[in-house]
Protein backbone atom coordinates (compact mmCIF):
# COMPACT_ATOMS: atom_id res chain seq x y z
CA UNK A 1 0.00 0.00 0.00
CA UNK A 2 1.07 3.67 -0.76
CA UNK A 3 0.40 4.95 2.55
CA UNK A 4 2.03 2.12 4.50
CA UNK A 5 5.12 2.80 2.26
CA UNK A 6 4.95 6.76 3.05
CA UNK A 7 5.03 6.09 6.77
CA UNK A 8 7.47 3.58 6.35
CA UNK A 9 9.94 6.51 4.57
CA UNK A 10 8.56 8.86 7.32
CA UNK A 11 8.38 6.83 10.57
CA UNK A 12 10.85 4.24 10.18
CA UNK A 13 13.79 4.72 7.74
CA UNK A 14 13.73 8.76 9.24
CA UNK A 15 14.27 6.68 12.73
CA UNK A 16 17.10 4.74 11.87
CA UNK A 17 19.32 7.34 9.79
CA UNK A 18 18.78 10.32 12.87
CA UNK A 19 19.52 7.64 15.50
CA UNK A 20 22.39 5.65 13.72
CA UNK A 21 25.02 6.81 16.18
CA UNK A 22 23.06 5.46 18.80
CA UNK A 23 22.58 2.20 17.20
CA UNK A 24 26.43 2.27 16.32
CA UNK A 25 26.92 3.00 20.32
CA UNK A 26 24.95 0.05 21.73
CA UNK A 27 26.74 -2.55 19.06
CA UNK A 28 29.69 -1.03 20.18
CA UNK A 29 29.12 -1.55 24.17
CA UNK A 30 27.58 -4.77 23.63
CA UNK A 31 29.58 -6.31 20.62
CA UNK A 32 32.83 -4.83 19.82
CA UNK A 33 34.56 -4.56 23.01
CA UNK A 34 33.66 -8.33 23.39
CA UNK A 35 36.37 -11.08 22.16
CA UNK A 36 34.31 -12.79 18.99
CA UNK A 37 35.66 -15.95 20.66
CA UNK A 38 33.75 -15.23 24.30
CA UNK A 39 30.56 -13.33 22.90
CA UNK A 40 28.13 -15.96 23.19
CA UNK A 41 29.19 -16.86 26.66
CA UNK A 42 29.59 -13.06 27.88
CA UNK A 43 25.67 -12.55 26.51
CA UNK A 44 24.24 -15.63 28.15
CA UNK A 45 25.39 -15.00 31.00
CA UNK A 46 23.93 -11.35 31.20
CA UNK A 47 20.47 -12.95 30.02
CA UNK A 48 20.87 -16.20 33.12
CA UNK A 49 21.47 -12.75 35.62
CA UNK A 50 18.49 -11.16 33.99
CA UNK A 51 16.19 -13.97 34.53
CA UNK A 52 17.35 -15.15 37.69
CA UNK A 53 17.00 -11.61 39.31
CA UNK A 54 13.95 -9.43 39.29
CA UNK A 55 15.63 -6.41 40.49
CA UNK A 56 17.87 -6.43 36.90
CA UNK A 57 14.76 -7.93 35.61
CA UNK A 58 13.35 -4.49 36.50
CA UNK A 59 15.99 -2.34 35.24
CA UNK A 60 16.31 -4.47 31.63
CA UNK A 61 12.40 -3.81 31.13
CA UNK A 62 12.50 -0.05 32.53
CA UNK A 63 15.69 0.45 29.59
CA UNK A 64 12.93 -1.36 27.01
CA UNK A 65 10.37 1.01 27.94
CA UNK A 66 12.49 3.98 27.66
CA UNK A 67 13.67 3.60 24.45
CA UNK A 68 10.11 2.79 23.33
CA UNK A 69 9.16 6.41 24.74
CA UNK A 70 12.04 7.42 22.42
CA UNK A 71 10.08 6.08 20.16
CA UNK A 72 7.27 6.93 20.51
CA UNK A 73 8.50 10.61 20.85
CA UNK A 74 9.88 10.47 17.64
CA UNK A 75 6.54 9.66 15.98
CA UNK A 76 5.33 12.72 17.98
CA UNK A 77 7.50 15.35 16.54
CA UNK A 78 7.12 13.98 12.95
CA UNK A 79 3.32 14.30 13.69
CA UNK A 80 4.13 17.60 14.97
CA UNK A 81 5.86 19.33 11.88
CA UNK A 82 3.78 17.48 9.23
CA UNK A 83 0.30 17.56 10.89
CA UNK A 84 -0.71 20.37 8.76
CA UNK A 85 0.31 19.06 4.97
CA UNK A 86 -0.29 15.68 3.90
CA UNK A 87 -0.50 13.56 7.48
CA UNK A 88 -4.26 15.44 7.09
CA UNK A 89 -5.18 12.95 4.63
CA UNK A 90 -4.37 9.78 6.83
CA UNK A 91 -7.67 10.65 8.55
CA UNK A 92 -9.85 9.02 6.02
CA UNK A 93 -8.70 6.14 6.13
CA UNK A 94 -10.41 3.08 7.72
CA UNK A 95 -9.25 3.14 11.86
CA UNK A 96 -8.45 -0.34 11.68
CA UNK A 97 -6.10 -0.26 8.68
CA UNK A 98 -4.75 2.97 10.21
CA UNK A 99 -4.00 1.11 13.61
CA UNK A 100 -2.32 -2.26 11.67
CA UNK A 101 -0.19 0.40 9.97
CA UNK A 102 0.78 2.04 12.92
CA UNK A 103 1.63 -0.84 14.76
CA UNK A 104 4.03 -2.37 11.86
CA UNK A 105 5.78 1.07 11.77
CA UNK A 106 5.91 0.31 15.31
CA UNK A 107 7.77 -2.97 15.14
CA UNK A 108 9.92 -2.22 12.90
CA UNK A 109 11.54 0.85 15.23
CA UNK A 110 11.14 -1.59 18.29
CA UNK A 111 12.91 -4.27 16.29
CA UNK A 112 16.21 -4.07 18.12
CA UNK A 113 14.36 -4.62 21.52
CA UNK A 114 12.04 -7.19 20.42
CA UNK A 115 14.79 -9.58 19.18
CA UNK A 116 16.62 -9.30 22.36
CA UNK A 117 13.71 -9.56 24.27
CA UNK A 118 12.14 -12.66 22.28
CA UNK A 119 15.75 -14.49 23.10
CA UNK A 120 15.44 -13.84 26.83
CA UNK A 121 11.86 -15.15 27.01
CA UNK A 122 13.13 -17.96 24.88
CA UNK A 123 16.13 -19.03 27.59
CA UNK A 124 13.34 -18.51 30.12
CA UNK A 125 11.13 -21.08 29.09
CA UNK A 126 14.21 -23.02 28.58
CA UNK A 127 15.16 -23.01 32.17
CA UNK A 128 11.10 -23.35 33.24
CA UNK A 129 11.02 -19.66 34.51
CA UNK A 130 7.74 -19.21 33.65
CA UNK A 131 6.90 -15.95 35.87
CA UNK A 132 9.64 -13.94 33.97
CA UNK A 133 8.66 -14.99 30.51
CA UNK A 134 4.76 -14.19 31.22
CA UNK A 135 6.23 -10.88 32.73
CA UNK A 136 8.43 -9.87 29.10
CA UNK A 137 5.69 -10.63 27.26
CA UNK A 138 3.23 -8.96 28.78
CA UNK A 139 5.48 -5.63 29.17
CA UNK A 140 6.49 -6.09 25.35
CA UNK A 141 3.05 -6.34 24.47
CA UNK A 142 1.86 -3.33 26.27
CA UNK A 143 4.36 -1.33 25.31
CA UNK A 144 3.35 -1.86 21.39
CA UNK A 145 -0.02 -1.92 21.37
CA UNK A 146 -0.51 0.78 24.17
CA UNK A 147 1.82 3.11 22.23
CA UNK A 148 0.46 2.26 18.95
CA UNK A 149 -2.54 3.20 20.19
CA UNK A 150 -1.56 6.95 21.23
CA UNK A 151 -0.27 7.43 18.20
CA UNK A 152 -3.23 6.20 15.85
CA UNK A 153 -4.99 8.24 17.82
CA UNK A 154 -2.65 11.83 17.24
CA UNK A 155 -3.23 10.74 13.58
CA UNK A 156 -7.00 10.19 13.82
CA UNK A 157 -7.33 13.94 15.77
CA UNK A 158 -5.06 15.77 14.22
CA UNK A 159 -5.17 19.18 14.99
CA UNK A 160 -3.27 21.97 15.87
CA UNK A 161 -3.43 21.86 19.95
CA UNK A 162 -0.19 20.74 20.80
CA UNK A 163 -1.63 19.76 24.08
CA UNK A 164 -1.69 16.16 22.29
CA UNK A 165 1.31 16.12 22.15
CA UNK A 166 2.17 14.68 25.91
CA UNK A 167 5.37 13.85 25.45
CA UNK A 168 6.63 16.65 24.16
CA UNK A 169 5.31 18.66 26.79
CA UNK A 170 6.87 16.06 29.44
CA UNK A 171 10.13 16.27 28.08
CA UNK A 172 9.53 20.44 28.28
CA UNK A 173 8.66 20.22 31.88
CA UNK A 174 10.93 21.30 35.07
CA UNK A 175 11.96 18.89 37.42
CA UNK A 176 13.53 20.63 40.36
CA UNK A 177 16.26 22.94 39.87
CA UNK A 178 16.91 22.40 35.99
CA UNK A 179 20.09 24.74 36.07
CA UNK A 180 21.98 21.60 37.74
CA UNK A 181 21.41 19.87 34.52
CA UNK A 182 22.26 22.47 32.05
CA UNK A 183 26.02 21.09 32.02
CA UNK A 184 24.73 17.51 31.38
CA UNK A 185 22.74 18.52 28.57
CA UNK A 186 25.98 20.45 26.85
CA UNK A 187 27.21 17.25 27.15
CA UNK A 188 25.41 14.73 26.02
CA UNK A 189 24.08 16.94 23.26
CA UNK A 190 26.87 18.95 21.68
CA UNK A 191 30.14 16.56 22.81
CA UNK A 192 28.43 13.48 22.61
CA UNK A 193 30.51 12.69 19.57
CA UNK A 194 33.63 13.37 22.47
CA UNK A 195 31.35 10.91 25.16
CA UNK A 196 31.40 8.36 22.61
CA UNK A 197 35.25 8.52 22.04
CA UNK A 198 35.90 8.77 25.63
CA UNK A 199 33.80 5.86 26.45
CA UNK A 200 35.37 3.21 23.40
CA UNK A 201 38.97 4.38 25.05
CA UNK A 202 37.43 3.67 28.43
CA UNK A 203 35.78 0.25 27.25
CA UNK A 204 38.91 -0.72 25.39
CA UNK A 205 41.15 -0.11 28.49
CA UNK A 206 38.74 -2.13 30.80
CA UNK A 207 38.55 -5.10 27.82
CA UNK A 208 42.28 -5.64 28.36
CA UNK A 209 42.16 -5.58 32.19
CA UNK A 210 39.70 -8.09 32.57
CA UNK A 211 39.58 -9.94 29.45
CA UNK A 212 43.14 -10.04 28.00
CA UNK A 213 45.13 -9.63 31.53
CA UNK A 214 42.63 -11.09 33.68
CA UNK A 215 45.13 -13.29 35.19
CA UNK A 216 47.68 -10.82 35.98
CA UNK A 217 45.14 -8.81 37.41
CA UNK A 218 46.44 -6.18 39.94
CA UNK A 219 44.30 -3.49 42.31
CA UNK A 220 47.33 -0.76 42.26
CA UNK A 221 47.37 -0.95 38.52
CA UNK A 222 43.89 -0.84 37.36
CA UNK A 223 44.04 2.32 39.89
CA UNK A 224 46.60 3.89 37.65
CA UNK A 225 44.30 2.94 34.44
CA UNK A 226 41.45 5.03 36.49
CA UNK A 227 43.40 7.43 36.86
CA UNK A 228 44.80 7.86 33.10
CA UNK A 229 40.22 7.97 32.20
CA UNK A 230 40.41 10.57 34.65
CA UNK A 231 43.04 12.55 32.83
CA UNK A 232 41.52 12.15 29.45
CA UNK A 233 37.78 12.83 30.95
CA UNK A 234 39.50 16.11 32.28
CA UNK A 235 39.38 17.53 28.49
CA UNK A 236 35.82 17.26 28.40
CA UNK A 237 35.50 19.05 31.83
CA UNK A 238 37.15 21.68 30.58
CA UNK A 239 35.10 22.71 28.08
CA UNK A 240 31.71 22.17 30.44
CA UNK A 241 33.63 24.44 32.36
CA UNK A 242 33.61 27.20 29.58
CA UNK A 243 29.65 26.63 28.59
CA UNK A 244 29.18 27.11 32.17
CA UNK A 245 30.99 30.19 32.50
CA UNK A 246 30.91 31.71 29.61
CA UNK A 247 26.73 30.13 28.25
CA UNK A 248 25.11 29.88 31.78
CA UNK A 249 27.37 33.04 33.47
CA UNK A 250 24.14 34.22 34.38
CA UNK A 251 24.06 31.81 37.75
CA UNK A 252 26.66 32.97 39.16
CA UNK A 253 24.10 36.23 39.86
CA UNK A 254 21.65 33.25 41.47
CA UNK A 255 21.60 32.75 45.24
CA UNK A 256 22.82 30.10 45.50
CA UNK A 257 24.93 27.72 47.86
CA UNK A 258 28.75 26.93 46.87
CA UNK A 259 27.51 23.08 46.90
CA UNK A 260 24.73 23.77 44.57
CA UNK A 261 27.41 25.42 41.96
CA UNK A 262 29.53 22.04 42.61
CA UNK A 263 26.93 20.45 41.95
CA UNK A 264 26.40 22.00 38.18
CA UNK A 265 29.73 19.69 37.70
CA UNK A 266 28.74 16.73 40.16
CA UNK A 267 26.20 15.93 38.29
CA UNK A 268 27.31 15.38 34.69
CA UNK A 269 30.50 13.57 36.21
CA UNK A 270 28.33 11.33 38.22
CA UNK A 271 26.33 10.38 35.06
CA UNK A 272 29.42 10.34 32.65
CA UNK A 273 31.08 7.61 34.37
CA UNK A 274 27.89 5.73 34.69
CA UNK A 275 28.79 3.31 31.41
CA UNK A 276 31.90 2.26 33.17
CA UNK A 277 30.16 1.04 36.09
CA UNK A 278 27.65 -0.65 34.02
CA UNK A 279 30.41 -2.27 32.57
CA UNK A 280 32.49 -3.36 35.62
CA UNK A 281 29.18 -4.62 37.16
CA UNK A 282 29.03 -7.22 34.48
CA UNK A 283 32.32 -8.01 33.68
CA UNK A 284 34.14 -8.00 36.99
CA UNK A 285 33.31 -11.39 37.26
CA UNK A 286 36.16 -12.43 41.02
CA UNK A 287 38.29 -9.91 40.30
CA UNK A 288 36.63 -6.73 41.91
CA UNK A 289 33.48 -7.14 44.25
CA UNK A 290 30.62 -5.19 44.57
CA UNK A 291 31.76 -2.17 47.41
CA UNK A 292 35.48 -1.96 45.38
CA UNK A 293 33.02 -1.33 42.04
CA UNK A 294 31.06 1.60 44.26
CA UNK A 295 35.00 2.92 45.34
CA UNK A 296 36.11 2.82 41.89
CA UNK A 297 33.41 5.02 40.91
CA UNK A 298 33.84 7.17 43.80
CA UNK A 299 37.68 7.48 42.87
CA UNK A 300 36.63 8.70 39.17
CA UNK A 301 34.04 11.14 40.27
CA UNK A 302 36.43 12.88 42.64
CA UNK A 303 39.32 12.64 40.51
CA UNK A 304 37.10 14.78 38.12
CA UNK A 305 35.66 17.55 40.52
CA UNK A 306 39.35 17.93 41.61
CA UNK A 307 40.33 18.46 38.28
CA UNK A 308 37.74 21.03 37.73
CA UNK A 309 38.47 22.69 40.82
CA UNK A 310 41.67 23.29 39.77
CA UNK A 311 40.58 25.19 36.00
CA UNK A 312 39.40 27.84 38.49
CA UNK A 313 43.03 28.47 39.95
CA UNK A 314 43.52 30.69 37.20
CA UNK A 315 42.18 31.53 33.38
CA UNK A 316 43.97 28.31 32.17
CA UNK A 317 44.23 27.42 28.45
CA UNK A 318 43.62 23.93 27.20
CA UNK A 319 47.47 23.30 26.95
CA UNK A 320 48.04 24.44 30.20
CA UNK A 321 45.57 23.13 31.93
CA UNK A 322 46.28 19.59 30.43
CA UNK A 323 50.40 20.05 31.98
CA UNK A 324 48.76 20.76 35.61
CA UNK A 325 46.75 17.69 34.96
CA UNK A 326 49.13 15.57 34.09
CA UNK A 327 51.40 16.27 37.02
CA UNK A 328 48.44 15.85 39.28
CA UNK A 329 48.14 12.59 37.59
CA UNK A 330 51.86 11.35 37.90
CA UNK A 331 51.20 12.89 41.71
CA UNK A 332 48.08 10.49 42.36
CA UNK A 333 50.17 7.44 41.14
CA UNK A 334 52.48 8.10 43.37
CA UNK A 335 49.87 8.84 46.37
CA UNK A 336 47.90 5.27 45.52
CA UNK A 337 50.99 3.56 46.43
CA UNK A 338 51.69 5.75 49.53
CA UNK A 339 47.73 5.30 51.27
CA UNK A 340 44.47 3.81 51.16
CA UNK A 341 42.70 4.67 47.77
CA UNK A 342 39.71 5.13 50.67
CA UNK A 343 41.99 7.88 52.26
CA UNK A 344 42.95 9.37 48.49
CA UNK A 345 39.45 9.47 47.35
CA UNK A 346 38.29 11.54 50.77
CA UNK A 347 41.36 14.08 50.18
CA UNK A 348 40.37 14.79 46.49
CA UNK A 349 37.09 15.22 47.67
CA UNK A 350 37.94 17.99 50.69
CA UNK A 351 40.59 19.94 48.00
CA UNK A 352 38.30 20.01 45.48
CA UNK A 353 35.90 21.82 47.91
CA UNK A 354 38.50 24.20 49.30
CA UNK A 355 39.79 25.45 46.00
CA UNK A 356 35.96 26.09 44.98
CA UNK A 357 35.32 27.70 48.51
CA UNK A 358 38.58 29.97 47.95
CA UNK A 359 38.96 30.44 44.34
CA UNK A 360 34.93 30.07 43.34
CA UNK A 361 33.90 33.94 43.80
CA UNK A 362 37.26 35.24 43.05
CA UNK A 363 37.69 33.86 39.16
CA UNK A 364 37.13 35.79 36.26
CA UNK A 365 36.59 34.50 33.29
CA UNK A 366 38.14 35.55 29.98
CA UNK A 367 36.59 34.54 26.37
CA UNK A 368 40.04 32.88 24.81
CA UNK A 369 40.43 29.98 22.54
CA UNK A 370 42.23 26.96 22.20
Amino acid sequence: MAVFRILLRLLVFQFYKLNAGFFLFIFIFFFGIISPGTQIAYHLSIIHSVINSFFLLAFVITCWFLYNLKCVSFFEEVIRKYRESFLCELQAINEKKLFAMVIACHLLVFLPVAIYASIVELIAWQQQKLMVAIIIIISIFLMIVASSFYIKKLLVNLTSDSKRLFLQNLYRRRFGPSYLFYSLYYILYKKKVSVFTLKVFSFALFYLIFIRSADNFDKDSFTNILILIGYFHSILLFQVHKFVEEKCSFTRNLPLSLLKRMAMFFVPVCVLYLPEIFYLCINRTTLLSFPEIITVYLMLVSQLMLYTSIIYMSNFKLKIFLRWIFIISFALVFLNKLMNLDLLIMIQFIFSYLVFQLRYFKYQHEVYSN
